[in-house]
This record gives structure tokens, sequence and C-alpha cells, in this order.
């Protein structure tokens, strides 16, 4: 694998930037692209300011709590509320840009679901995942 700077791809292989010379079957051009990280550059300061991470680390707090309070060892989403939820949020997606059925892209899975993007606001994620709705579980 070369990491160094290519100058330059030859019919023999490729050239790096300090001068050496690799003699090559094939060329595999990997990006480094990394979807999940585009808010990186970014820095965010000030007062009441919430994260979709905040929200997930909020939402699984509630869950231990319920565990600890002795609901149970383990909870299990219900099905019937696992494919409410799951519909609801396909349902959004295809109305977004990336979940379109024409619309190729790296949001899509194998199955052409967008599985990797929430089609709402924040403030409506924050909503959602402030409180477990236990209704949801089985706990064993």
């Amino acid at each position: 694998m070369i990491t160094e700077g290519i100058r330059e791809i030859t019919p023999r292989g490729v050239d790096t930037r300090d001068g050496r010379a690799h003699a090559v079957d094939a060329i595999i051009h990997g990006t480094g692209f990394q979807a999940s990280r585009f808010l990186t550059p970014m820095r965010v300061a000030g007062r009441s300011i919430i994260s979709f991470s905040e929200c997930e680390v909020q939402y699984v707090r509630g869950c231990l709590r319920l565990l600890l309070a002795g609901a149970g060892r383990a909870m299990h989403p219900r099905a019937e509320a696992h494919d409410a939820y799951n519909e609801r949020i396909d349902a959004e997606n295809r109305r977004m840009v990336w979940g379109v059925a024409t619309v190729n892209s790296w949001y899509r899975n194998e199955k052409g679901r967008s599985a990797q993007n929430w089609p709402g606001s924040l403030f409506e994620y924050w909503a959602q995942t402030r409180e477990v709705n236990a209704a949801d579980y089985v706990f064993v």
C-alpha cells in the first residue's frame, strides 16, 4: 500500500513525490472519505446546544435507568414498535433527495434503504429520544 503523495501514474506503476517508483499490478484509489465526519472541522460553542450524540446518550441512559430499577436484566424492542419506527423513518427518508428511488448514492445500502440519515430536524430527534417508552420494549 502506498500512502505517500503520488506524483504520477505511469505504465509501470506509481511514482511518488519522494522520487520513488513503485511497480504495481493493480491500483485501488481510496480517498479516505468518511461520510460520518462531515462536521469534524466545526467548533460549536454556546449554551444549550445539543447534538445527535447527546440525544443518543440520553436515551441509552434512560434504558439503563429502567434496567437498574429492576425492569429486567435485558430489554428488546417489541417487533411492532421496531417495525412502525422503521416504516415511519423510511417513509420520511423517501421524501429526501438521498431516499428518492432513482437516486444512487452511498447513503443507500445493498437493499436500497437509506439507513444512515435522519430525515427530521435535531429538535424532532431530541423530542423523540428524550424519554424511553418502556411499552416499546420487552424486558427479560
